[in-house]
């Protein structure tokens, strides 16, 4: 073999791995350029829409599961005293309106809502006729009573809703609470008056026993167990002062049931009946704001 075609031979190998060398020399070169590329910065707007998206809308009513949420707001409650619950301590007697009124706040989490409250009650009632039940209906067995006196409730309520839609929920729970009792309870005696203001349910007609009358239902002597003459508009000393009136009340409520409607995510409005095992029939409502931060 020549010298020459020794020569062509080595060039040829030479051009054979050449070419594949200088491929993977230009690849490995491109991918550190890639390398060193800066990363792009992220897109304020986009980030923007996203946090946006994340958070509540105002007229989102829906509440994020395992997250407490805190309301304040206002209560009313109306408690009817029927006229057949007072005969079950006395007779005659009439239905009586109790209004009451004051704050609340609720604290609340997954359909669970804790309700404290402090609410003022007005118990008022006009001159209104009663009978000593199993006495006889006689001018000595009956008393008329007036009654102007407040009361200040501390009290919780403990209730469960179940979601009816976005808006509306169905509650269902009980209350307890104590109040502090004061004001005016005249307890009167009265006497036979063909012209007096009251008038029996059999038709009798009775007035006040406006001061002492011996021999008369008007005198302590024809009272059982009276130590006082009450004329004259006498008013009851309440427990503090000796007497027989309350000065300490217990509100027990149960059930309570209602809806919770929510129209927006910051406002709740809650309407509701109830028992009150120790008052009546109770209705009523609360208008209640979302705090910040909830």
């Amino acid at each position: 073999m020549s010298t020459t075609s020794i020569r062509m031979g080595n060039r040829f190998a030479t051009r054979r791995w050449l070419v594949p060398a200088l491929c993977l020399v230009a690849l490995s070169a491109t991918a550190r350029a890639d390398d060193t590329k800066p990363t792009p910065a992220p897109d304020p707007a986009a980030s923007t829409a996203a946090t946006t998206t994340s958070e509540p809308r105002w007229n989102d009513p829906s509440e994020p599961p395992g997250k407490r949420q805190y309301f304040l707001g206002l209560r009313y409650r109306g408690v009817l005293v029927p006229q057949f619950l007072i005969n079950l301590f006395t007779l005659e007697g009439k239905n009586v309106l109790v209004h009451s009124g004051g704050i609340e706040f609720e604290v609340r989490r997954d359909h669970f809502a804790l309700v404290p409250h402090l609410v003022y009650a007005r118990y008022q009632m006009d001159d209104t006729l009663f009978l000593e039940k199993n006495k006889d209906k006689v001018a000595g067995s009956y008393s008329f009573a007036n009654a102007d006196m407040h009361a200040i409730y501390a009290g919780i309520d403990m209730l469960w809703s179940v979601p009816i839609n976005r808006y509306f929920d169905f509650e269902a729970g009980l209350g307890v609470g104590v109040g502090y009792v004061f004001g005016t309870l005249v307890n009167n005696w009265v006497k036979d008056d063909p012209n007096g203001q009251f008038t029996a349910s059999d038709g009798k007609k009775y007035g006040p026993c406006t001061q002492f009358e011996a021999g008369t239902s008007c005198d302590k002597a024809n009272h059982t167990n009276a130590t006082v003459n009450k004329v004259g508009r006498f008013v009851e000393p309440n427990w503090l002062g000796g007497g027989s009136v309350p000065s300490f009340y217990a509100r027990i409520t149960a059930p309570i049931l209602g809806f919770r409607i929510k129209p927006i995510r910051a406002l709740a409005i809650r309407l509701n009946v109830a028992l009150s095992l120790t008052e009546g029939f109770m209705f009523g409502g609360g208008l209640d704001f979302m705090l910040p931060g909830s």
